[in-house]
């Protein structure tokens, strides 16, 4: 048999088949597509539980970065490339707070983002195409825009993959200017704005060009997007400069008349950057110059300021109000899917919102948006009607904002679009399993929960956990996605049949069992968009009559309805940033003051539902240095940018030796090394996380205590009791020791510059509290020891009349004899003697005093374990007790209150008094009391009252002690809290506790004989000292300091501490009831009263009849 040899051409034909295949081999695993501008090199994708792979294309440009000039100008073509550009990591997300987005993608999913760089260069795409699609494959394109209200968000947080296997289609993820480099606007030709807009229509532009390369058909493209994507998407159908570029479109949860992403002017955004970039702005082509200038730290300095950030009508991408496009003849919309969630405003909501909180809120809105007064009252009356259950109010509150910012502006678009081209409307009303440990348990279909579902369970190419009814759902939805970028339609065979949106307003419910529903919130509708505008109008016509020659903005008689609806959809704009705040603003929440913006923290509390924001070390006053040594506080300098409120602020100048023993004999706990300064002047705000302007919560202002020589606001955390009580904590320092009190008792140091601070402090909040979700109309101020002393100085100085409606008096009074003095001589002839100064008299020592270093005065201020307060004839014209017995004394509701061991250990210790171990003989108890006769000026024959009174005949060293402690407790706290609380209870409210509990805590590090000592209550109101340091409560104490919380914020906020649920406190008046604070707490009657006579009656009668005899035998 003869050998048959193959012609030629049947082996050419061999090799290249083979060559073919191999090479198919390889570009499988390496694709490489040519461009317009060069090759990209991609990679292979296998996914799970099919049989397609996946070819991705990741970070190609479509753009030149819009660097140096081209920042704020419109997108330019992309360089051309040699080589292959790789194109298999992730490009750079455009500028953006990270923090928040992390933020949200923990909150909604419990994921982390992975770390993709940040870089103004950031106009790249992505694509996912199956990896059998080559040019000529004309497989239908999805492209993606993503959300993020204009502010952040990235392409690469959505992977495409799944999608593109299961559909076969082209799925392109493109990225946009965010923030003000992709919507600031000067409002001329120098700076138009929509920058970002202009990007989504070159990264169109070039998918037009180059998609065919990838296997997708350039006239078979579909934009799809969620929130502020869908919104662009709606805003591209609108624009007559992307005209041609697709030709469908899918809007998710987001349309053109989303309230707050479109803006006539850009007045606001202008200011505000202006303000922020500390650019002498003297027009608006000098401000985008200097704009241009700025690093890329200092545009996210100024980005931070923005939640959300509108786009603009710019007279080019669009030329008129999205509304007045859609309803112009000329308006020729590509078919759309349009749809929205059931539960589109449900999750990060305040947890306490009462009818009055909505009122405030609405009126405030109403106002802002020059409505009606009334406008509130309409809206009340159609959502909330007179219910008052919280729970109710919430849903209520949730549905009207879901109604007024996503399904009302979705509906009217869809009604806009239906007459010229096909319109098919969902609702998505599926609660996603994966999300019910994150979420509370009402929440339905919050905004974005439909997006995994579209991308076919994958988030960042990690799947989550869908049942298979789930599973089946996506698949739906992703066929009926696909099937509309294929044929317009999303309908195809085995698919729950879904109708056009017409006349007959059919939509499809998407749930794991899909139904038909007709006419969707058709009343609400009807409602927002005929009835609130006829009555807004009406209301108009009645409350404005002006004459024709004084047409002005505010005063307009008449107005078309689609004009107020215009003004409703801003007004919702204001209420979403007043409401939504605590969501996008959780991590890093920005406030503004009377004298600046301030950036804080927010705490995540453990157990707890609500977090907290802290802002911490806010100057409320210039630094007291130089020639402000020794004066009066003056008010702070107003500053430039965001001022960081992260850290905690300088202690004043004190004896940190002295701080660092009482915390470590207390907690055996070492103080976190805070810095120190004589610039120290600060507080710290800590606020529930959903406060917000209009919370109008109750405020509570911490004064510290420390013998007006020691202590900081930073010691105490105020997060515990802002979170679980719902109010405003502020903890305020002021200057301590000479700094703060030195007096010269002249005009040239009158003293008291502490006690100055305090009012200052005190008026600050007072101009800016409403910021940060405070009332200034209901502000108690409350502290412990020398704190006390100084809340009860406040409560009866003419200087801080008006500025706080409730005091709290922790163990301190103004009555306590070693912190007030009428003479400064011991302190001046003290300080005169250790600074070195040659003072000829009082104005030169205060010169020299004022030239001494810092560490000159660190040494001077450890002469004094304790420093008075004095009678300066301004913050207190006479002595205390003078002025609570005057006929102008007005007192504020008070809380006043003794621990019943004020003297067992940490004072005497801290002050070397006492030896626990070896008690006190008489000799010694006899010397010591003589010493105070001396210090009180008191005849020397008072020991021997106060012998007789406390210790009898005695002589067992430890009852003596016990005895010692018991007279040195009454005579400097409890007696002098019974006095004030009978000056002022004829005044008004006050109510007397004495705190029983030993804390379980201190029983390692207190002897066994103490019972509550001084300051044992604190952390029974606060749970904590400085941050982080949480303490070990037993069952029963936990269940006590919750119940002192809710005393003392019930009382802040109304001026009574009693409420459901608490043992009654009665109000101390003639019958001197009080409350005995311990794990059972009970009232008890006439604390001390012979204790009380002894000291008020019986020993100042002595004392007379003693000095009146002195006086004789003088005169004899």
């Amino acid at each position: 048999m003869s050998l048959v040899i193959p012609p030629f051409w049947l082996t050419a034909v061999a090799c290249g088949l083979l060559f073919l295949l191999h090479v198919h081999g390889e570009d499988s695993a390496r694709p490489i597509r040519t461009t317009h501008t060069g090759q990209v090199r991609g990679s292979l994708v296998h996914l799970n539980d099919t049989r397609v792979g996946v070819h991705t294309f990741l970070g190609i440009p479509f753009a030149k970065p819009p660097l140096g000039q081209l920042r704020f100008a419109p997108p330019q073509p992309p360089e051309p490339w040699s080589g292959v550009r790789n194109g298999t990591t992730h490009p750079p997300k455009c500028l953006q707070n990270s923090e928040t987005v992390n933020a949200e993608s923990l909150e909604m999913m419990n994921l982390s983002m992975p770390p993709i760089p940040m870089s103004e260069d950031c106009l790249y795409l992505n694509i996912y195409t199956p990896a059998h699609a080559q040019e000529g494959s004309n497989l239908p394109v999805m492209v993606w825009i993503h959300g993020g209200a204009l502010v952040m968000g990235m392409a690469s947080m959505y992977d495409g993959s799944t999608l593109a296997a299961t559909e076969d289609v082209v799925v392109v993820n493109i990225q946009y200017r965010l923030g003000i480099l992709g919507f600031f606007s000067s409002g001329d030709e120098h700076a138009r704005g929509n920058w970002g807009f202009l990007d989504q229509v070159a990264a169109l532009g070039w998918v037009q060009q180059n998609i065919a390369y990838f296997g997708g058909n350039p006239d078979q493209v579909t934009i799809f997007g969620e929130s502020a994507g869908g919104t662009s998407v709606s805003s591209l159908v609108v624009s007559p400069m992307s005209q041609g570029l697709f030709h469908g479109a899918i809007m998710q949860s987001g349309v053109a008349l989303l309230p707050g992403l479109i803006s006539n002017t850009s007045e606001v955004v202008y200011t505000t950057v202006a303000t922020l970039s500390s650019c002498e702005a003297i027009d608006s082509e000098t401000l985008v110059r200097c704009l241009r200038s700025k690093s890329e730290e200092e545009i996210l300095a100024i980005n931070e300021v923005f939640k959300m950030i509108p786009a603009m009508v710019d007279g080019e991408f669009l030329p008129n109000h999205p509304q007045e496009l859609l309803t112009s003849v000329d308006f020729h919309p590509v078919p759309s899917i349009i749809g929205i969630n059931s539960d589109e405003y449900d999750w990060l909501l305040p947890l306490e919102i009462t009818t009055e909180t909505l009122q405030s809120v609405l009126k405030n809105t109403a106002a802002q948006m020059m409505l009606p007064p009334e406008c509130s009252d309409l809206l009340m009356e159609e959502y909330m009607g007179d219910t008052e259950d919280a729970q109710t109010l919430q849903a209520q509150f949730r549905e009207m904002m879901g109604d007024f910012m996503f399904i009302i502006p979705a509906l009217q678009v869809a009604h806009f679009q239906s007459s010229h081209a096909p319109v098919y409307f969902y609702e998505f009303d599926h609660k996603a399993k994966y999300l019910n440990d994150v979420r509370p348990p009402h929440v339905k279909a919050d905004h974005g929960d439909e997006v995994p579902f579209v991308f076919g369970n994958s988030f960042w190419g990690m799947q989550l956990d869908l049942t298979v009814e789930e599973k089946l759902l996506s698949r739906r939805m992703m066929k009926y996605w696909a099937n509309f970028a294929r044929h317009r339609n999303p309908n195809s065979l085995g698919l729950p049949y879904w109708p056009v949106f017409d006349h007959s307003e059919q939509y499809l419910k998407l749930d794991t069992q899909p139904a038909v529903g007709r006419a969707l919130k058709a009343r609400r509708h009807h409602f927002w968009t005929q009835t609130l505008p006829q009555k807004i109008q009406e209301l108009k016509e009645s409350h404005l009559t002006c004459p024709t020659e004084v047409q002005t903005h505010a005063c307009v008689p008449t107005m078309r309805l689609e004009q107020i609806h215009a003004r409703l959809t801003t007004a919702a704009c204001g209420l979403l940033l007043l409401l939504r705040v605590q969501g996008q603003d959780s991590t890093s929440p920005i406030r503004t003051t009377h004298t600046g913006q301030i950036r804080g923290s927010l705490i995540h509390m453990k157990d707890l539902d609500v977090g907290v924001h802290s802002f911490l070390g806010i100057p409320f006053a210039k630094p007291p240095v130089g020639p402000l040594r020794f004066a009066p506080p003056e008010p702070p300098e107003p500053w430039g940018g965001v001022r960081d409120g992260t850290s905690h602020p300088a202690m004043c100048l004190q004896d940190i030796t002295a701080m660092n023993m009482q915390a470590f004999k207390l907690l055996k706990l070492t103080l976190p090394p805070f810095p120190m300064s004589e610039d120290c002047l600060y507080l710290n705000i800590y606020a529930p996380d959903h406060a917000h302007e209009g919370s109008n919560l109750s405020v509570m202002v911490w004064i510290h205590g420390g013998s007006l020589v020691i202590g900081m606001a930073s010691m105490y955390d105020g997060s515990m009791l802002a979170a679980m009580e719902n109010v405003i904590v502020v903890t305020i320092q002021y200057r301590l020791g000479v700094l703060g009190f030195f007096s010269t008792g002249d005009e040239h140091a009158r003293g008291n510059w502490g006690y100055l601070d305090q009012v200052a402090a005190l008026r600050w909040v007072q101009q800016n509290i409403a910021y940060f979700g405070g009332n200034p109309d209901r502000v108690t101020i409350f502290g412990t020891s020398a704190g006390g002393t100084s809340v009860s100085s406040l409560v009866v100085s003419p200087v801080s009349q008006g500025l706080f409606h409730g005091a709290i008096m922790e163990s301190g009074v103004a009555l306590i004899s070693s912190l007030i003095s009428l003479s400064s001589d011991v302190v001046y002839q003290t300080v005169a003697n250790l600074s070195g100064c040659e003072q000829v008299d009082s104005e030169a020592l205060v010169n020299c005093l004022r030239g001494k270093s810092e560490e000159d005065i660190m040494a001077i201020n450890k002469a004094f374990k304790i420093i008075p307060g004095t009678v300066d004839g301004i913050f207190l014209p006479r002595h205390p007790q003078e002025l609570m017995a005057s006929a102008d004394f007005h007192p504020v509701p008070s809380i006043i209150g003794v621990n019943n061991d004020e003297y067992g250990w940490i004072i005497p210790s801290s002050m070397s008094m006492i030896d626990s171990k070896k008690g006190m003989d008489r000799q010694m108890v006899q010397a010591l009391l003589q010493r105070r006769a001396t210090q009180m000026m008191w005849p020397p024959e008072v020991s021997d009252l106060l012998m007789e009174e406390y210790m009898g005949d005695n002589e067992d060293p430890q009852l003596l002690q016990v005895q010692f402690t018991e007279m040195m407790e009454d005579f400097t706290f409890v007696i002098p809290a019974l006095q004030v609380a009978q000056f002022q209870r004829s005044h008004a409210p006050v109510f007397f506790y004495e705190f029983q509990h030993r804390p379980s805590f201190f029983k390692d590090s207190k002897p066994s004989h103490v019972k509550a000592d001084h300051g044992d209550e604190i952390l029974f109101i606060f749970r904590s000292f400085w941050e982080g340091t949480q303490v070990d409560f037993t069952e029963q104490e936990e269940l006590l300091s919750r119940r002192m919380m809710k005393y003392w914020a019930n009382f802040a906020r109304q001026g009574n501490p009693n409420s459901e649920g608490l043992p009654y406190w009665p109000m101390f008046d003639q019958d001197e009831q009080y409350l005995q604070l311990d794990t059972q707490p009970t009232v008890g009657r006439a604390l001390k009263t012979r204790r009380l006579q002894f000291w008020t009656k019986t020993l100042p009668e002595k004392i007379q009849e003693l000095k009146d005899i002195e006086d004789r035998h003088k005169e004899l």
